[in-house]
């Protein structure tokens, strides 16, 4: 498994090398001009919306379109970014961090539902998906997906405290995090004791409040 993991990360690292050698060089979310190639392939890792993660780590919401990018990931990469003095570093950082640990609680949490060969599999399916080097650069993604994680982990646990932290956390994330509180409802109510803990079902939106509180105050 490890195996697997150091070569998935070597072969995106790879790849995006070559790239930054010939595919067309565009300026990304926070507008910055690149001088050479190296210097393409390091800022391409913040390119897009990790350019709009990047600017509102720096510099906070100013524009409208900066509402759809949710308020933890860049907050995190300006917490970061005050030990490595280098927000796209301490992007990747957190990226690749984040997917790690949701990798590892992944396989815990498949293994008890079903089996170790199964988790295994499933861990690998994340790997050498296409679209999992979103996973190794400046997007929220990883950071969505280990919270999301907590949240099942903890909810397949009836922790119904801890579980409102982590969506909580996921709905600062991405705009679907609000999603997990139908999941909350469900498996409440399937645990037959819905009057006892039906408060933790309004308390799982919390984050989608905060945010939201936060926007009709600006």
């Amino acid at each position: 498994m490890i195996n697997a993991v150091i070569l998935t990360r070597i072969g995106l690292i790879i790849f995006s090398i070559f790239a930054s050698f010939y595919f067309p060089k565009n300026n990304n979310g926070e507008q910055i001009t690149f001088q050479n190639s190296f210097q393409f392939y390091w800022q391409s890792l913040g390119q897009w919306d990790g350019g709009n993660y990047l600017h509102i780590a720096a510099s906070g919401y100013q524009q409208f379109q900066d509402y759809a990018f949710f308020p933890l990931y860049p907050l995190f990469i300006k917490l970061l970014n005050i030990i490595f003095n280098n927000p796209v570093f301490s992007g990747i950082v957190i990226s690749n961090i984040s997917f790690l640990l949701f990798l590892f609680f992944l396989h815990r949490y498949v293994k008890t539902k079903f089996s170790d060969s199964i988790a295994k599999n499933t861990v690998l399916t994340y790997l050498f998906f296409p679209t999992a080097f979103y996973t190794t650069i400046v997007y929220s993604e990883s950071l969505f997906l280990l919270f999301l994680i907590l949240f099942f982990l903890f909810l397949e646990n009836k922790k119904y405290s801890q579980m409102i932290v982590f969506a909580m956390f996921a709905q600062l994330t991405r705009f679907r995090g609000i999603f997990l509180v139908i999941s909350a409802f469900i498996k409440i109510v399937k645990n037959q004791k819905l009057e006892k803990n039906l408060i933790f079902v309004p308390l799982s939106a919390l984050g989608t409040l905060i945010y939201s509180a936060f926007q009709w105050q600006k």
